[in-house]
């Protein structure tokens, strides 16, 4: 498993790739989901995971779901169908945008939100 975190159009992006199946994975991706402040927009990519464990989808979507209870949007962008039905039947896509590419994650934020980045730049 690899984490990258970095700023892309004004949101924070947690960028994770390879498989999501140990406990200490899904706990480095929930820490960097911490580690963002709760007022910053949140894009988390998961464009490069091939597996989500059952266990490490349960933990993941608890903190996507308290994530998603600050004031500030959250998006996942994700693209695989085995790794998105994880998150799906433990209810993410019921609070949180499941998106297909990073430009429309961009999108959802700034229409959820009001945020425009040019204002930021």
């Amino acid at each position: 498993m690899n984490l990258e975190m970095s700023c892309s159009d004004g949101c924070a992006v947690i960028s994770a790739s390879g498989s999501l199946s140990a406990e200490d994975d899904i706990d480095i991706v929930v820490a960097a989901l911490v580690f963002v402040p709760p007022d910053d927009h949140l894009v988390l990519d998961l464009l490069g995971v091939d597996r989500l464990s059952a266990s490490g989808a349960v933990v993941l979507a608890q903190a996507l779901l308290e994530r998603a209870a600050c004031a500030a949007e959250v998006v996942v962008v994700i693209d695989r169908p085995d790794v998105a039905v994880r998150l799906i039947v433990n209810d993410v896509d019921r609070v949180v945008p499941m998106v297909a590419t990073m430009q429309q994650a961009v999108q959802v934020v700034m229409a959820r939100s009001g945020f425009d980045a040019m204002e930021v730049a």
